[in-house]
């Protein structure tokens, strides 16, 4: 039995283990949002828009690993809790070897069919030019984007969140450092900023690779030679569907927001809402944290068939989630204009569009914190079919709906309320289903 995930569970316990990860997703969120910084900062806010235009690229990239990051951990964490240690590691390499192969072919599609893609997100002629040249070394780099973030929630799932912490530190001090040298010092604008964010979403799939390959101990995770295990690929993948879902439909629901915007107000509308979406990444990082620090818990509790350590998970997390959500509302209004004006200087327009959508959108957040939960728990209970259908409805569903409505109403206001609106939409379904699985996995 691994003794990492077997753990007495109460509010300390939880909140310890689940600790670095909240701090990984916080200083990622914060590391992520580096390059917006510089680049509004010392290049200009049409390449600020620019970024944000294609910044659905590199989220897709994301959901890929994302999906297989929480499917797979959830998968390997229950077969680790059902004593199945051999065929644990052989799933996990087999799904490392399955995402390098499709990380590969995306890269190759994107890069073909890069401009018409472009135009797509939003990219008209003034910014076409901006938006490749940031894209294009994130495009190339896919592959190691996807796997850093598997093999930081696979270090998690092998009892290791310190560990996933400190690579993600390192990752995000690498971007800072070269955003700073690439764009400051040797005035390389959007390709410096691409190529420092590709550096830093790498370093983890690196560090990942040599500690699976050569850190082999007891029972934990390292590679072996995959048995060819179809199942466990479809598994993983239906698993983590929810996670795919969200941050796929962040894609599609980005795309359409900016071309929206466009229109409504142009490339400063764009920006403002790319530093709204920036700083609350950086407040929903705390919900995310939990939520996947305690997953690989839920997971091997189910697998072992303790419905008493369930209980004791759900009823603390609830608690947990709201008073962090809690906290979130209070710090997203308190310092949104703090906030706003890392990016761009108190008194300009698009300043005050930021700030005043930040406190619009911060009313939602109790109502995130308990959908990305509701979400990360029932992939953790390997029910892909329930977290996918939650995030689908909230994700793309709820938030497409608003966003075509609200605006058309309220202009730039719309698009602001349309985001808490969808997640109210949300948390409806997932009170309904909550209750409903309730006797299937009896965690309350």
């Amino acid at each position: 039995m691994d003794s990492s995930l077997d753990i007495k569970i109460n509010f300390g316990s939880l909140l310890k283990f689940a600790l670095p990860t909240i701090l990984s997703m916080v200083i990622m969120s914060v590391f992520g949002s580096i390059d917006g910084i510089f680049i509004s900062r010392f290049i200009d806010v049409a390449s600020l828009s620019a970024a944000n235009i294609s910044m659905p690229i590199l989220t897709a990239t994301i959901a890929v690993g994302a999906m297989f990051a929480a499917g797979g951990s959830a998968l390997v964490a229950k077969k680790k809790g059902e004593g199945l240690e051999v065929e644990a590691r052989e799933n996990f390499s087999l799904l490392i070897y399955f995402i390098v192969g499709i990380s590969v072919l995306a890269a190759i599609i994107v890069l073909i069919f890069m401009e018409p893609l472009l135009r797509q997100l939003g990219a008209d002629d003034f910014l076409m030019g901006m938006t490749r040249e940031y894209i294009t070394p994130i495009v190339i780099a896919i592959p190691f984007i996807s796997l850093g973030f598997i093999f930081n929630q696979f270090l998690i799932a092998d009892g290791k969140p310190t560990l996933a912490m400190i690579i993600t530190i390192i990752g995000g001090l690498s971007n800072i450092s070269l955003n700073w040298v690439f764009i400051y010092l040797m005035d390389m604008e959007l390709f410096g900023a691409a190529l420092a964010t590709t550096i830093g979403y790498s370093v983890p799939s690196v560090v990942g690779i040599v500690y699976f390959t050569f850190f082999r101990k007891g029972s934990g995770l390292y590679f072996v030679k995959p048995r060819l295990d179809l199942k466990a690929i479809t598994q993983s993948m239906t698993n983590g569907l929810s996670e795919f879902i969200s941050m796929f439909a962040l894609t599609v629901t980005t795309t359409f927001m900016n071309n929206i915007i466009m229109d409504i107000e142009g490339p400063l509308g764009v920006a403002a809402v790319g530093i709204m979406m920036a700083v609350q990444g950086l407040m929903t990082s705390l919900f995310m944290g939990y939520a996947f620090g305690v997953s690989p818990l839920i997971s091997f509790n189910h697998g072992k068939g303790d419905t008493d350590n369930l209980k004791k998970i759900y009823a603390l997390s609830l608690k947990t989630v709201f008073a962090l959500s809690l906290i979130s509302i209070l710090v997203g209004n308190v310092f949104a204009s703090p906030l706003t004006a890392i990016y761009v200087p108190r008194g300009a327009e698009v300043y005050e569009m930021a700030v005043y959508g930040l406190r619009v959108v911060t009313t939602g957040f109790v109502f995130i914190a308990f959908n990305i939960f509701a979400s990360a728990m029932f992939t953790a209970l390997n029910n892909g079919k329930i977290s996918g259908l939650l995030s689908f409805f909230r994700s793309l569903v709820f938030l497409s709906f608003s966003f075509l409505v609200m605006p058309r109403f309220f202009q730039m206001n719309g698009v602001w309320i349309a985001i808490p609106l969808a997640e109210l939409l949300a948390l409806a379904m997932t009170v309904y289903y909550f209750k409903k699985m309730k006797p299937k996995y009896h965690y309350a």
